[in-house]
């Protein structure tokens, strides 16, 4: 029977799993299948992959597949995706996640559920260089592509001509603080509005549902100011050296990232600028 071939079931909940899902499945997309969520996923035109919006009807057949047959290879960000992705991180033969961002350097992580995790289940991820968190010690982390893949992205960059910087949208970062309005910054707002904050001069702002956040970090000679947020790992790994990262945190932040303290300390261009506990929390 069909089904009964070797496929994988890739779910994606935002840009960062859906770009390493995009490069997993370029040798193998005859048999791999990208589900994304609506309204979080930006999908590219690449004809060659097979990429479909996620429906609950198909998550549910493919749910049940994988319950009895170990040819079938979910692989989810996390349990957090809704009813039927917590009942495959329980119940799903052959199980495996992806990177979803942040998570993989926080000691105790948001989204993924460590008491759910299965000893040397895949973990699929970027070629960081950098330290991650102890967690996926006990994990088979397989390095798919290089972070800088995320630019990959179909969105054009904000036109940053005549900024002093960038301002990114991100926990940590009270976007209307002195520290953001001391200068001519260009406000790069959090795709998901339910994560935006009030804004008092909107006419300096941008979305990253419109605009591509990493061709625009590469594009910036000046500031970058940014909280905790994949564009930092970004900013640390792909910018040039000479570009200065303001890095806010809370300090409850701060400590959730043990793993990076020692390059918040010495990494040459990041300048950690201290505990902001006032935060507004996105």
């Amino acid at each position: 029977m069909p089904f009964l071939k070797n496929k994988q079931y890739i779910f994606c909940y935002n840009q960062v799993s859906f770009v390493i899902a995009c490069e997993m499945v370029k040798s193998n997309y005859q048999q791999s299948q990208i589900i994304v969520m609506p309204n979080r996923v930006q999908k590219n035109n690449n004809i060659e992959l097979e990429i479909v919006t996620y429906n609950p009807v198909s998550g549910l057949m493919i749910l049940i597949l994988s319950l009895f047959f170990k040819q079938i290879e979910v692989v989810i960000p996390h349990p957090k995706g809704g009813r039927i992705s917590r009942w495959m991180a329980k119940y799903s033969r052959n199980l495996s996640y992806i990177d979803d961002g942040m998570d993989t350097f926080r000691d105790a992580p948001k989204n993924v559920e460590l008491n759910l995790i299965r000893e040397n289940t895949n973990y699929y991820s970027f070629d960081y260089d950098l330290p991650v968190a102890k967690w996926l010690d006990k994990l088979n982390v397989i390095s798919v592509c290089s972070v800088n893949s995320l630019a990959k992205d179909v969105k054009p960059p904000a036109n940053i001509e005549g900024f002093d910087g960038i301002v990114i949208e991100s926990p940590g970062i009270n976007m209307n603080s002195d520290y953001v309005n001391n200068g001519n910054f260009l406000f790069f707002r959090h795709p998901s509005y339910k994560k935006n904050q009030n804004v008092m001069d909107i006419r300096r702002t941008v979305s990253g549902l419109e605009y591509s956040l990493e061709k625009t970090l590469l594009k910036c000679q000046g500031k970058v100011i940014v909280g905790e947020t994949m564009a930092l790992i970004f900013s640390l790994c792909c910018m040039p050296k000479e570009v200065p990262i303001h890095l806010y945190l809370s300090s409850v932040q701060y400590e959730n990232l043990s793993c990076l303290h020692h390059l918040f300390s010495n990494h040459k261009n990041l300048i950690f600028e201290g505990f902001n506990d006032t935060d507004v929390k996105i």
